[in-house]
């Protein structure tokens, strides 16, 4: 049987998110007035995270870069992409972050042919734009999310998630295998859903190919 694996970016692939990393560094106090703002319920994703990145300023190329290399892929990765793919199933990258941070760092992880549905973000010295690319609307939360986006995908194939946060938990719950860890254990764990607990993708791969 194969699988359609959907894969997070942020905090996922990557040891850290590279989004709080760049956050922290240029708009710490939008930042954490968002996310409270996001955790209480007062503001939607999409809302959090144009507060977040509005008082981003600076140069693009030059704060892509940094965030790039910065970012460290989870141990694994790499025999985990080669695996699956070996084994028939499709991995796609579906992210709440910046395709122009996820790319350089799949390159460099020898993973760079994967597909990757995310967002995009533009840095001047007057403020961010964000491009929203990788949701749609969902009948279930309200929101825009990535649940619209795995089910096109779908195809007849049953859905494996690898996630670790809020943009990941609808997605998690429709699908039929799920791995976990951080903010989307927590949320399984109150919902009582099952999940697989990672902290590298040795464990995802052993996991996925014990069937």
């Amino acid at each position: 049987m194969s699988w359609l694996i959907v894969v997070d970016f942020d905090g996922t692939i990557t040891e850290r998110d590279t989004q709080d990393d760049l956050l922290e560094r240029y708009a710490p106090e939008a930042y954490a007035e968002a996310e409270r703002g996001l955790s209480e319920g007062r503001l939607t994703l999409r809302e959090c995270m144009e507060m977040e990145f509005a008082p981003v300023r600076g140069d693009h190329d030059t704060i892509v870069a940094e965030t790039v290399a910065a970012a460290k892929v989870r141990p694994g990765f790499a025999e985990f992409v080669e695996a699956m793919e070996a084994a028939g199933n499709r991995l796609v990258v579906v992210s709440g972050g910046f395709e122009s941070v996820i790319q350089p760092v799949l390159e460099r992880a020898g993973a760079a042919h994967l597909p990757v549905i995310a967002h995009e973000f533009t840095i001047t010295p007057d403020g961010t734009t964000l491009d929203f690319r990788a949701d749609s609307d969902c009948d279930v939360c309200g929101e825009e999310c990535k649940r619209g986006v795995v089910e096109s995908m779908r195809d007849g194939m049953p859905v494996a998630y690898i996630g670790d946060g809020y943009s990941d938990r609808c997605a998690a719950i429709a699908a039929d295998r799920r791995f976990a860890r951080r903010f989307l254990a927590q949320d399984l764990d109150e919902l009582g859903l099952a999940y697989t607990p990672f902290d590298d993708f040795h464990t995802v791969r052993e996991a996925l190919l014990a069937g």
